[in-house]
């Protein structure tokens, strides 16, 4: 059980970091050089937010890994319990210990359920704080774009430009937070 879960985690992995690791990071570059064409003022606001980004998911992942690592060892006591139960029914059922193995492999489980809740919780603060980037990305753009606009140093289509690549580079670094995510895991397994 535990050889399999590993495994899928690292296909999983390895399947997004073939497909997302690749794609993301060329348009994230590709989208940031188009905007600082259009106006490298504006386009400083993205930079702020990659490296806010970049600083949380290090964050998370050095967090994460601590706890994915000890979600699989309790994985290990919860399959040893499964293990001695399978291998040695007759013996528990001569002695009359059902109840006592019951209640030994439902310590293990809820030991499993609350690191992965544990996990998970820091994990999924990945998704508000993607989100409140590129809320205030936006907001950022708009409100000094039309400061601009209004200045006449900026065109509305140049603004519209911009939030284009703003949602294009940021769906990139979601995307990418996302691969961080998995690599967490993996790298747990993979040990």
């Amino acid at each position: 059980t535990r050889l399999t879960t590993d495994l899928t985690t690292l296909q999983n992995s390895s399947q997004m970091i073939l497909r997302m690791c690749t794609r993301a990071p060329a348009s994230l570059i590709c989208a940031m050089a188009m905007a600082f064409m259009i106006n490298a003022r504006i386009a400083s606001i993205y930079l702020i937010a990659v490296i806010f980004l970049g600083c949380f998911l290090v964050f998370i992942m050095r967090k994460a890994t601590k706890y994915f690592k000890e979600v699989f060892e309790k994985y290990d006591d919860l399959n040893a319990s499964v293990q001695e139960n399978i291998n040695a029914v007759r013996v528990v059922k001569a002695y009359v210990r059902e109840d006592y193995e019951t209640t030994k492999f439902q310590k293990a489980c809820n030991k499993v359920y609350e690191m992965f809740v544990r996990a998970e919780k820091l994990v999924v603060m990945n998704m508000p704080v993607m989100q409140f980037t590129v809320y205030a990305c936006i907001l950022g753009i708009s409100w000094l774009g039309a400061k601009m606009i209004v200045g006449g140093s900026l065109t509305t289509g140049e603004l519209m430009s911009l939030l284009t690549y703003c949602m294009n580079i940021l769906m990139s670094l979601m995307m990418l937070s996302m691969v961080f995510v998995m690599v967490t895991m993996s790298a747990a397994s993979a040990e």
